[in-house]
This record gives C-alpha cells, structure tokens and sequence, in this order.
C-alpha cells in the first residue's frame, strides 16, 4: 500500500518527498474532525485512530478539531487508487486497533484530491456530500484572486434555517442560503492582501441586508495569521463547525478554515 504526505497548493505545485513514478497511481485525501458530538452519537469515545486499506495511517489519535495530515493545512495524504476501506478504531491499551467505530468503503481515483469532514450526521448521512466526503475539485485562480468553497458542518443547526456567508471587504454576501450537511462549489473572489477581510456566517436573509441587520453565528478573519497561506491564487475551505447551540468552549460554533 502506498503512503506518504505530500503537500498540494492550489497551483498543483508538489513538495517532492519520493519520486512521481510512485504517486502517479496515488489518490490524495485530507481528513477533519468536525463532529462536537461523536461521543454521544456513537456511543464511544470521540478520539480515534484512522486505518485505510487496513493499515494504521496517523500518528497520534484524531480529536475533535483536529485535520490529519498535521503536517501543513495544505497537506494531503496520498494513498493507493481504488477501491479503499476508510475506518476509525478506538486505540486499545495492548492493541492500537481495539474497537472499531465506524467503516467506509470508498472507490478513490488516481490523481483527485478528497477532503473527509467528519460531522455529527456520519451515521446517519445516505450520501457523499452530506456525509461529507467530497472532491477537492479546483482550479488555479487568476492572478489578484482566490477560491473559496464553505462547508456548513453544524447539524444541530435550526430546523429549517440556512446560513450565508457573509464578506465585510466586500459588504455583501458571497455564497447564500447553505444548509447543513451542505457543501457549495468553489467560488472565485478578487484578493488583495492589503485589504483586511473577515467573513461571517449569518442566518439566510434577503440580498442586500446589511451585516448590522443580519443574525451573526460566527465569524473568522482572513489572513494569513488566522488562515495559513491566506494569499492570492490560492484556494481555501471555510467550514462552518461546532454546536450550534454553544456560542463558549472548544466546541461553540466557530467558522475555521484551511487551504489546499
């Protein structure tokens, strides 16, 4: 089984840890603990290790808000193409496979890049996208620009009800009425790194609304303090994670990010 880390910008630009004879067969997968209430959900604790094609993939166990590979927010793992068996087993004391929680048989193609955000409805989810496993299906932006996608993570969030994603620089909304379980498309927007940006996750309201009249849930700043590699002619996922019903703690709803 192939395995190794390999760090991907949106510009398709490789750091080169083993010869590209060897990744030419290799599909690319990043994994996001998003899910506030795994523990209740399945009924075992919420820190885990991940095995892929049955073999032991990270270092130490993935906890809530944590993305693995850790080695950089733009890393991916590479693992071998097709058919794989993706599954979270409980570390034993004795055994680092002791109790298994949760399997996911996956067909991975060679040379796509995967993003798998664990969320409270992983259990429940009857597809992909809500599930949410999706491609990282992006293109280089035009020079002055960047790509954004937004990931509505919060399950528990209000019967119903939609978000926004909301852009202070530009005083508008840049991607509407998300639902949870929800994954939009990559979007292009102008960046200028001198210009100070923040994006806010708001209730749904009606083009136009100002931010002062809009519900805001939570906001993230955007820069490269806040999200590594914050610069133009990249592309970002901005997620929208935690309890809905929590506004303090580690698992309050929070917008976060990282780049690719």
């Amino acid at each position: 089984m192939l395995l190794l880390l390999i760090t991907v910008s949106c510009q398709k630009e490789y750091t080169v840890h083993v010869s590209e004879e060897s990744t030419a067969a290799a599909a690319f997968i990043k994994i996001v603990h998003a899910s506030p209430n795994f523990r209740s959900i399945s009924g075992i604790q919420d820190t885990f290790n991940i095995y892929i094609g049955g073999r032991k993939v990270n270092g130490a166990a993935l906890a809530y808000n944590s993305i693995f590979p850790v080695a950089g927010t733009n890393t991916y793992m590479a693992v071998d193409a097709g058919m794989q068996e993706i599954r979270f087993s409980v570390p034993g004391v004795v055994n680092t496979d002791s109790v298994n929680i949760y399997t996911l048989n996956k067909q991975l193609e060679a040379g796509k890049h995967y993003t798998f955000m664990i969320t409270d409805a992983i259990k429940t989810a009857g597809k992909d996208s809500a599930r949410i496993f999706v491609e990282d299906a992006y293109t280089l932006p035009a020079a002055g620009n960047i790509r954004i996608r937004f990931i509505h993570a919060v399950i528990n969030d209000t019967a119903g009800k939609k978000v926004d994603l909301f852009s202070y620089a530009r005083n508008s909304t840049v991607i509407s009425d998300v639902s949870p379980d929800s994954v939009s498309g990559f979007i292009q927007l102008g960046y200028n790194q001198q210009t100070a940006d923040t994006f806010y996750v708001t209730r749904a309201a009606a083009a136009g609304t100002p931010l002062s009249a809009r519900l805001i849930l939570a906001k993230q700043a955007f820069n490269a303090t806040n999200i590594t590699g914050a610069t133009d002619q990249r592309c970002f996922t901005l997620y929208y994670k935690g309890d809905g019903n929590i506004t303090s703690g580690n698992k309050a709803r929070t917008l976060a990010g990282f780049v690719h």
